[in-house]
């Protein structure tokens, strides 16, 4: 579909203007109620009376959770607070994440971290990504001592979940740094703070 050509489907002028008829005004988007817009920020709570199933995947997330209270460490080294959710596509990762949060910690101090669109093999985004989640801050910053400094002044016993890990991730020479990088903070933190990662 050569939406420039003239034999094409649509002119980009016509292509414009319905973009711009089902777009709603800025000022709509600012007068929606607070509770709406929280539907579409990948933040809601979840709701256990909903929850079925997943026990073995339970009874490992409590053990992990046990692991994190009590300060204990693995024997190859990783630190105490990560726990790696698994699965199918479309299998339910990121709402068992947002259900072992909630169960098990402080909702108020829970951060997502969603990749950007299409992923990335950059720890500079990666970074970037992770800032703008935990300090909820609309500016962007590229400093990693801004990650860095707002890493450290989060309360104690925060969940940061890391949504999608494989956008993290590509098949080539260098894919695998922000998966390296990801590690490195959960060794660094993971005794503070706790990670989930899908």
């Amino acid at each position: 579909w050569n939406v420039e050509s003239p034999g094409g489907s649509m002119m980009m002028d016509e292509f414009i203007e319905l973009l711009e008829s089902v777009t709603p005004a800025p000022s709509v988007l600012e007068g929606l109620p607070f509770y709406y817009r929280q539907l579409f920020l990948g933040k809601q709570n979840v709701d256990r009376a909903f929850w079925t199933g997943r026990k073995q995947a339970l009874i490992a997330a409590e053990k992990a959770v046990q692991w994190f209270n009590t300060g204990l460490t693995r024997r190859d080294n990783f630190g105490a607070g990560g726990l790696l959710v698994s699965g199918e596509q479309n299998s339910g990762k990121t709402y068992l994440s947002q259900y072992i949060s909630g169960k098990y910690f402080n909702n108020k101090n829970t951060f997502q971290l969603n990749p950007i669109k299409g992923g990335s093999v950059d720890v500079a985004e990666f970074n970037r990504a992770l800032f703008l989640a935990i300090t909820e801050d609309k500016e962007d910053s590229s400093e990693a001592g801004d990650l860095y400094q707002a890493m450290d002044s989060l309360p104690s016993s925060s969940v940061i979940i890391i949504n999608n890990v494989e956008l993290w991730w590509e098949r080539s020479v260098t894919g695998t740094k922000v998966i390296e990088h990801i590690v490195k903070i959960i060794n660094h933190y993971g005794g503070k703070y706790f990670f989930i990662v899908n």
